[in-house]
């Protein structure tokens, strides 16, 4: 008996719905198995908090589709930047341009002045903690 190749990029019969069961018990039986761990760490946290996250990755590149279920928990820090580039289709003004530059020189000299600062040098009678 051959095994009927499925389209790559279709999920299985049942749809996500049964992705969504298959990632739901499967992110029961992690926490089942970490529980203590998750615990004990919560527990002796300083302020008894703690992130607990599970992700899941599906992949419906192959013939069949894949999912891996993952669980995350602990004292957890996150960082991220964003940048917005310019958009290259978008004419470029260069007096526009000029006058934007002035008027961030401008502000960031009021605020140098504002905490006491010339030529990268703080005033002793400047507000502490001033940059």
């Amino acid at each position: 008996m051959t095994k009927k190749k499925r389209e790559a990029g279709k999920p299985p019969g049942g749809g996500l719905s049964r992705i969504k069961a298959r990632f739901l018990k499967d992110a029961g039986e992690l926490w089942d198995v970490h529980e203590q761990e998750i615990l004990s760490e919560v527990q002796s946290s300083e302020n008894q908090k703690m992130n607990i996250s599970f992700t899941a990755a599906l992949n419906l590149s192959e013939s069949t589709p894949k999912l891996k279920t993952a669980i995350r928990f602990g004292q957890a820090t996150t960082d991220s930047k964003e940048f917005d580039f310019d958009d290259p289709n978008q004419y470029f003004m260069p007096e526009i341009e000029e006058h934007v530059k002035a008027e961030r020189t401008k502000k960031v000299k009021k605020f140098a002045k504002d905490a006491g600062i010339e030529d990268g040098k703080q005033d002793d009678d400047a507000p502490k903690g001033a940059v």
